[in-house]
């Protein structure tokens, strides 16, 4: 949690409310209000904090993740395909992440399934979600996901 404050700043215990509200958006399979949470928290950023590129988000993702301590999270996920941006998993279920910077979330959907990203977490017995993400340069947040499950 100590770099949360850097990105953050302000009250730390609305930062802790954030993870709590994200944290329970995950648990109940609550995508939509997961990802309008992560675009709020994204644009809270300031934007000179770095250089604000794909690998800036990845990064500022799996750290939001990773202090939801309840999950598993992988970046980079290797598949025999090529690797998905990132994989959050839960008790009971699997989140499987592909960001553009450039591009559509419909780009990113289509390649969840064009490498068959999600085959690994099939026979889980969790369910799995694929989340297609573009991001806003302009605005330095997420601009559009969409979200489907199964294969």
């Amino acid at each position: 949690s100590g770099l949360m404050p850097y990105y953050c700043g302000g009250n730390p215990d609305d930062n802790t409310a954030f993870v709590g509200r994200l944290t329970r958006a995950m648990r109940q399979q609550d995508i939509e209000q997961a990802m309008r949470l992560l675009r709020g928290f994204f644009s809270s950023v300031p934007y000179d904090a770095e250089k604000q590129d794909e690998a800036h988000y990845k990064t500022m993702f799996y750290l939001i993740f990773r202090l939801a301590a309840a999950f598993d999270v992988r970046t980079e996920e290797r598949s025999a395909a090529g690797r998905c941006d990132a994989v959050v998993e839960t008790k009971d279920s699997v989140f499987v992440f592909e960001f553009k910077l450039k591009g559509t979330a419909q780009e990113a959907l289509a390649q969840i399934d064009e490498r068959g990203y999600m085959i690994p977490y099939e026979a889980s017995g969790k369910r799995v979600f694929k989340i297609g993400a573009s991001f806003d340069e302009d605005l330095k947040t997420l601009k559009e996901w969409l979200v489907a499950t199964g294969a």
